[in-house]
C-alpha cells in the first residue's frame, strides 16, 4: 500500500508555526560553530603572541591553536618562550589543554572542567651572585603599573581537575658548572577555585619528579575523590637542611639567609561538598636559623620556630593557627654613624645591577593629565580587597636576646636585654568594628642587672600596657645624657608604669591628638646622683611618686603624692650671671660659644 509523505511524522513536523524559526536557530548555530572553529585560531593567534610577549619583555610564539566551540575546549600547541640573548628556549610546552563550561559566561570568571599543561621544559641559569637569566621577566612581571587598579583580592576562578605531566627542569648553574635536573615531574590538582562550583572531579592530589637521579613520589590518601568529594595529600620533610640551596636566593632579597633546617608535617585537604576549599593542617619547623643583612651583619638568628596550623585555607584568605612558638630568637638593631638603622633599610629595595654599574636612567615620564573628576570618583569607590582573616591562638617566645648599638652617641650605645619572653593570645585580624575583644599579653627580660615585666591588652582602637621596672639602672641611658649634659646621672628606678591609649576621633584626631596617657605609681627614683668627676653636684635619697597621671593631648599633670628625701644640691651662680645648671647643659655651652666665633671671624 502506498504511504503517503504526509503521513510521516517529519511531515507532521512542518505543519506546526515554530519548526522553521527552529531549523533556521540550528542552521544559524551550526553555521556560528563552523565560522568560529575556522576563524577563532588564526585571528587569535598572533595578537595571543603578542600580549604574552609585552608582558614577558621576551617573544613568546605558539605553534598552533585549536578550538571547539560546541564544547568549549581550547588548546594551545608548542609553545615557546624565548632565551635571553640569543640562548636555547626558556620555556617550552607541548600542549596547553582547557575544557570550559558554559558557566563561565553567567559568572563572567573562568570555570574549567579539565585544565591539563603536557611536557613543559623550563630551563634556568644561575649566573652568580643571586642574578639569573630570567630576573628581566620577573622585573617586567613584577614591575609596579602607571595606573593600578584597585586591588579586588584574589582572582574569581574554579579550575577542576589540573594536572601538569611530563615536566622537566634544567637548573644551570655557572659559578660551579653544575646542572640540576628535574625530570618526570608530575602534578595534579583536584581544583584551584574561589568560586562555588560543583564539578565533577576526577583528579586525586599527586605531586612525583626525579630529582638529579632520586626520585620522590607522593600521592592521596584514602578513598577516590569521585566518590566522596574529598581527598588528602600529606607531606612530609625531616631534617631538610637548606644551606646547599640557599646560594640560589635572589641578590636583591633585604636579608640574606645563611643556614636553616626544615622539618614539616602538612595535611592539603581537598573538599568539595559541602563546598569547595583547600585546606591546610599540621606543623611546620625552621631550626638552626641565621640571617644577616645585605653587608653580611648579623640580623636575626634563632633556635626554632614552630608553627602549628590549625585551619589554613590560602584560597579563602583564611588562616587560623593553635600556636606559633619561637625559641632563643637574637635579634641585632644597630644604627650607624649616618643615622641609619639596619631594620630599617630592610624595607628599601636593593639597588639594581643598572645602578651598580652606574648607568644613566631614564628621564621621568611627565605627569599624567589630571583625570575627569568622573573617574577619580570611580575609583575612590571602587571596592576594596577583602583582607585576609587571621586568628593565632597563642604565642610564645622564650629566652630571646635583644641587642641595640648605636654609632650617633659619643661614646657609642651598647644595650643588650636577655631571657626575654612573650606570651600573647586570642590574636584575631583585622579587629572587629564593634565591640572588637582584645588580645592579651604579658612578657619580660633582663637588662643588664635590671628585670622588667609586663602585661596588656591591645585591639586597633586602644591598649594599655602595665610595666613593672626593678632596679633599672639610669646609666644605661648615658650615652644618650651625654649629648646634652656635661655631668654623669647615677641611680636606680623601681616601680610600675602604665600607658593607655585610645584611638582618637573626631576633632581631636584632625588636631593630631596623640590619645596616650602615661600612669605611674608607685615609681621611686633611689641614689640619685649627678656628679662632675669625682664633684657631686647633686644628689637624692629617694623620690616616690604615687599616683601620677599625665594625659599627653592635655598638657596637664596630676599627682597625688609626691615624697623627697636626703635631697642635696650645691646652688652657684658664676661671675657671668650664669647659673650652675645653665653650664650642665652642653646646648648652653655652644649657644654660648657661637657668638664668640662669629665675632672672631
Amino acid at each position: 500500500m502506498p504511504i503517503s509523505l504526509r503521513s510521516l511524522p517529519f511531515a507532521s513536523l512542518r505543519q506546526h508555526r515554530w519548526f522553521r524559526p527552529a531549523v533556521r536557530a540550528l542552521t544559524g548555530l551550526i553555521a556560528l560553530w563552523l565560522v568560529t572553529w575556522l576563524a577563532i585560531p588564526p585571528l587569535v593567534k598572533g595578537p595571543l603572541e603578542r600580549m604574552a610577549s609585552e608582558q614577558l619583555g621576551r617573544t613568546v610564539t605558539i605553534g598552533g591553536i585549536d578550538f571547539e566551540p560546541w564544547s568549549l575546549e581550547f588548546a594551545l600547541r608548542d609553545v615557546t618562550v624565548a632565551g635571553a640573548h640569543g640562548a636555547p628556549p626558556q620555556l617550552t610546552i607541548g600542549r596547553i589543554y582547557a575544557d570550559g563550561e558554559l558557566q563561565s559566561l553567567l559568572r563572567l570568571a573562568p570555570v574549567v572542567d579539565a585544565f591539563t599543561i603536557d611536557n613543559p621544559v623550563l630551563r634556568i641559569t644561575h649566573l652568580g651572585d643571586g642574578r639569573y637569566d630570567v630576573d628581566d621577566i620577573i622585573a617586567k612581571v613584577t614591575a609596579p603599573k602607571n595606573d593600578p587598579e584597585p586591588d579586588q583580592g584574589p582572582a574569581r576562578l574554579a579550575l577542576h581537575n589540573l594536572a601538569l605531566t611530563g615536566g622537566s627542569i634544567d637548573f644551570i648553574d655557572n659559578t660551579v658548572r653544575e646542572t640540576h635536573e628535574v625530570r618526570a615531574l608530575t602534578l595534579k590538582v583536584p581544583f584551584i577555585s574561589t568560586l562555588p562550583s560543583q564539578r565533577e572531579v576526577k583528579v586525586e592530589p599527586h605531586l612525583a619528579f626525579t630529582l638529579d637521579g632520586s626520585r620522590f613520589d607522593s600521592s592521596a590518601e584514602g578513598t577516590p575523590f569521585a566518590q566522596t568529594g574529598k581527598a588528602d595529600a600529606q607531606i612530609r620533610l625531616d631534617g631538610l637542611n637548606l644551606a646547599p640551596y640557599l646560594g640560589y636566593l635572589p641578590a636583591n632579597l633585604p636579608v640574606k639567609v645563611l643556614g636553616a633546617t626544615l622539618d614539616a608535617d602538612v595535611k592539603v585537604a581537598f573538599e568539595q561538598h559541602p563546598r569547595m576549599a583547600v585546606k591546610l593542617s599540621g606543623t611546620v619547623q625552621a631550626s638552626g636559623v641565621r640571617m644577616a643583612d645585605r653587608q653580611g651583619a648579623d640580623l636575626l638568628s634563632y633556635e626554632r620556630l614552630t608553627i602549628d596550623m590549625a585551619d589554613v585555607r590560602p584560597l579563602e584568605q583564611v588562616v587560623r593557627l593553635q600556636h606559633v612558638e619561637l625559641t632563643a630568637p637574637v635579634v641585632t638593631a644597630t644604627r650607624d654613624a649616618a643615622g641609619q638603622i639596619n631594620l630599617a633599610q630592610l624595607a628599601t629595595p636593593a639597588p639594581g645591577p643598572s645602578a651598580a654599574q652606574g648607568k644613566t636612567t631614564a628621564p621621568a615620564a611627565p605627569a599624567p593629565a589630571s583625570e575627569p573628576a568622573s573617574s577619580s570618583k570611580a575609583k575612590a569607590k571602587a571596592p576594596a580587597a577583602p583582607a585576609w582573616a587571621v586568628e593565632v591562638a597563642s604565642v610564645a617566645v622564650r629566652g630571646g636576646t635583644l641587642r641595640w648599638a648605636d654609632a650617633t652617641t659619643r661614646p657609642a650605645a651598647a644595650l643588650q636585654a636577655t631571657k626575654v619572653t612573650l606570651d600573647a593570645a586570642a590574636i584575631a585580624l583585622p579587629f572587629a568594628k564593634e565591640n572588637a575583644k582584645p588580645f592579651t599579653f604579658k612578657g619580660g627580660l633582663h637588662l643588664q642587672g635590671s628585670t622588667l615585666s609586663f602585661t596588656g591588652e591591645a585591639t586597633d582602637q586602644k591598649a594599655q600596657v602595665h610595666t613593672t621596672l626593678n632596679a633599672l639602672a639610669l646609666q644605661l641611658a648615658a650615652p644618650y645624657l651625654a649629648q646634652a649634659l656635661e655631668p654623669t646621672v647615677t641611680g636606680q628606678l623601681s616601680g610600675d608604669v602604665g600607658v593607655t591609649w585610645q584611638a582618637p576621633t573626631g576633632a581631636a584626631a584632625q588636631a593630631g591628638a596623640t590619645g596616650v596617657t602615661i600612669k605611674a605609681g608607685p615609681l621611686a627614683l633611689e641614689q640619685l646622683a649627678i656628679q662632675q668627676g669625682k664633684t657631686s653636684l647633686a644628689s637624692l635619697g629617694r623620690l616616690e611618686v604615687t599616683g601620677a597621671e599625665v594625659p599627653l593631648d592635655a598638657r596637664t599633670a596630676t599627682l597625688e603624692r609626691l615624697a623627697i628625701s636626703q635631697p642635696q644640691l650645691a646652688v652657684e651662680r658664676g661671675a657671668d650671671g650664669r647659673w650652675m645648671f645653665e653650664r650642665w647643659l652642653k646646648a648652653a655651652k655652644a649657644e654660648k660659644a657661637a657668638p664668640a666665633v662669629q665675632g672672631g671671624a
